[in-house]
């Protein structure tokens, strides 16, 4: 039996997604996430493929499932990833990525097929995001971490506005770390974890624009 170390209910209530650890080892289990019809009891377990939507081709092995989002139809659950792509040139390619996959079917009221579709088919080498989590009135539209890797190896963090239903992407805020953004209950802000100048932790929060996506004013510290 797993160890679960992480789970996301389902917006409707109805299903329940979850990871594990092995119990004897406490390692990661194959990148497997388990789904639960919490009115029969029943679940399947998933395991991982990302599949680009252009080849349908391996887009880099799935090595670490972490945070977890239902859609608002309950169908489709949107997750972050570390993945690796090998090299036999021992140059391997690691990254954070998100990805979307079929957990349910609402027209037959059962489990989903478990295609997993990366919400981006490439990213740049030196790009990596997670922490996706969608607006609390707005089902296309979602705020996520992203992280960019300099040439010299410096690091710069931002939280992105995304709606996917029109392709529109935009910077909400450079941040001073993994930021794990969140929306307010009437998406007019973005809550996040920012660090101060002595670098102790503290959390923000950046008001935005009516497209829920943009800044709109200043960003102020709510807890220090």
């Amino acid at each position: 039996q797993p160890i679960w170390r992480n789970a996301a209910v389902s917006k409707d209530g109805l299903s329940l997604a979850a990871i594990g650890s092995d119990t004897q080892t406490g390692e990661e289990l194959v990148p497997q996430i388990v789904i639960f019809d919490l009115v029969s009891g029943d679940g399947v377990r998933y395991e991982l493929a990302r599949t680009t939507t252009a080849q349908g081709v391996s887009s880099g092995e799935i090595q670490y499932v972490d945070a977890l989002e239902w859609d608002y139809d309950g169908e489709t659950l949107f997750f972050d990833s570390f993945n690796a792509i090998r090299s036999s040139f021992g140059n391997d390619l690691e990254f954070w990525d998100i990805s979307a996959m079929r957990a349910w079917n609402n027209q037959t009221n059962n489990f989903g097929n478990g295609t997993v579709i990366p919400l981006f088919p490439s990213l740049n080498e030196n790009i990596s995001i997670g922490n996706p989590v969608l607006a609390k009135n707005s089902p296309c539209v979602m705020a996520f971490d992203l992280l960019e890797t300099g040439d010299f190896g410096q690091e710069t963090y931002s939280i992105i506005g995304y709606n996917f239903e029109e392709g529109d992407i935009q910077l909400i805020k450079e941040t001073n770390g993994i930021a794990f953004p969140n929306y307010s209950t009437r998406d007019d802000a973005i809550l996040f974890d920012d660090y101060d100048f002595f670098g102790d932790l503290t959390l923000s929060i950046q008001p935005l624009a009516d497209n829920k996506i943009s800044p709109n004013g200043q960003t102020r510290g709510l807890i220090q």
